[in-house]
């Protein structure tokens, strides 16, 4: 993608004035060239985005779904602090969920502001209340960073510039954090990802615990906060294929497919189920996502609105991935291919991924997968090629970057790596990925621009 110039909208105003000083003034009264604001850095957006990779390595509680609504509402924040200063783009505020024009403050049209500035002061505000629980160690790199980018930007605008800006984006950060807390699911998901007055639905097709983790993960979170309205319910997959034990029927194949392929793994099957299993520990699944947009912003030198307009769909498309998926998980409590296999096909068979503490149908790796792809197809095209670095400095599993011709590439690799991985039957990274690209339309729906 092209770099672009973008015109504050008083520099819109004045050009405006400007065309119309022929008719009414001297011939040969000088015009002047029309101020513009230069293309700002995307600096700010990817070393915050970085930096919050980093803290959900080491946050407690940072779980996928936890993971990826901190990822949107930064993805908000980044936009929403800036949107004013660019000619074309809108906020928006009276488009996602419970967000009106009137709960986000205003900037004053005669005044100026760096913008760089006021996104990074909204992102100090916001990141440090999403990982309220972070270490010591953590809490003071979040200070590090403002700071550091504060400095860096102080040189560019005199003080009184600065102090505006960096007021307006904390203002901006906390009307945001308002925002948030308004979901009582989703707030503070952390420190509740086990709720201990969950009562497991019994049945005999119905999840059961695969280790010592007896309560599943996040079972309310189907109920959580969607930011394009009415997501989970828009985008619900049909029902997964009816219960069977019998050797011959539909759903016993598709064990018996994750079985048989699990005792035939090649070396690149195993190194692809292991470089997306994303676990605990790692960036989870829609930071991986995140660590391929920071990638694509840097290597298409992305400008500042144009980094945090693509920060804002994937923020938006993982949140409400993991909140549908989820949505569906609860909704049939299917048990995993672990439960089904070791009782009907192997009984001292064991997956080659530990099976996650929560039911099967759909896959969140496939939901957030298809999502993105949508995102970034629409946004880069359709048959892009580029090479994923996210892994790259791991040693524990074969990190080497992987190269792919095309976004929905990327995805069906992330869903098959769960069949690899003995962790979902296909059905489930199917209508997962279906999931998911229903979804990533629903945020490439919203409008950005007029």
């Amino acid at each position: 993608m092209k770099k672009r110039t973008y015109l504050h909208r008083s520099g819109v105003l004045l050009i405006c004035i400007i065309m119309l000083f022929p008719f009414s003034c001297q011939k040969d009264t000088p015009i002047p060239d029309p101020p513009v604001v230069e293309n700002a850095s995307s600096v700010v957006v990817h070393q915050w985005f970085s930096l919050a990779l980093e803290l959900i390595k080491t946050t407690p509680g940072m779980t996928p779904p936890v993971a990826a609504r901190a990822l949107g509402y930064m993805g908000i924040t980044s936009y929403e602090a800036i949107v004013k200063g660019f000619f074309g783009y809108i906020s928006l505020a009276g488009q996602l969920t419970d967000l009106a024009p009137s709960d986000l403050p205003q900037i004053s049209d005669n005044l100026s502001y760096s913008w760089p500035q006021v996104a990074n002061a909204a992102l100090a505000v916001v990141v440090e209340n999403l990982f309220f629980n972070a270490s010591t160690v953590d809490k003071f790199r979040i200070n590090e960073l403002r700071a550091r980018l504060h400095d860096d930007y102080l040189t560019q605008s005199d003080f009184q510039e600065s102090d505006r800006s960096m007021e307006f984006g904390r203002a901006i950060g906390t009307a945001i954090l308002k925002w948030a807390a308004e979901d009582p699911i989703g707030h503070q998901g952390q420190i509740k990802n086990f709720p201990s007055n969950y009562v497991l639905p019994s049945g005999p097709e119905k999840w059961v615990p695969t280790g010592s983790q007896l309560i599943p993960l996040q079972p309310y979170w189907g109920n959580a906060r969607t930011f394009v309205p009415n997501c989970a319910a828009l985008t619900q997959p049909q029902k997964h294929l009816d219960f069977d034990v019998a050797p011959g029927s539909a759903f016993y194949q598709q064990a018996k497919e994750v079985y048989d392929i699990s005792r035939a793994l090649d070396a690149e099957q195993k190194i692809i189920a292991e470089y997306w299993a994303d676990g605990g520990g790692t960036v989870t699944p829609p930071g991986h996502s995140t660590s391929i947009a920071i990638q694509l912003i840097q290597k298409e030198e992305l400008d500042l609105i144009n980094a945090a307009l693509l920060m804002a769909r994937i923020g938006i498309a993982v949140n409400d991935a993991f909140v549908s998926c989820w949505r569906c998980k609860y909704t049939f409590n299917l048990m995993r291919p672990q439960t089904y296999i070791q009782k009907f096909i192997a009984p001292e068979w064991k997956p080659l991924i530990a099976t996650p503490p929560f039911p099967e149908y759909t896959s969140g790796h496939s939901t957030q997968s298809g999502a993105t792809a949508t995102v970034f197809s629409q946004t880069f095209g359709a048959n892009y090629a580029f090479t994923d670095y996210t892994h790259q400095n791991r040693t524990d599993i074969n990190g080497k970057p992987r190269s792919f011709t095309s976004f929905d590439a990327v995805a069906r690799e992330a869903a098959i790596s769960r069949l690899y991985g003995g962790i979902h039957y296909t059905m489930g990274n199917e209508q997962g990925l279906a999931q998911g690209r229903a979804i990533g339309k629903e945020v490439m729906a919203l409008r950005f621009k007029l």
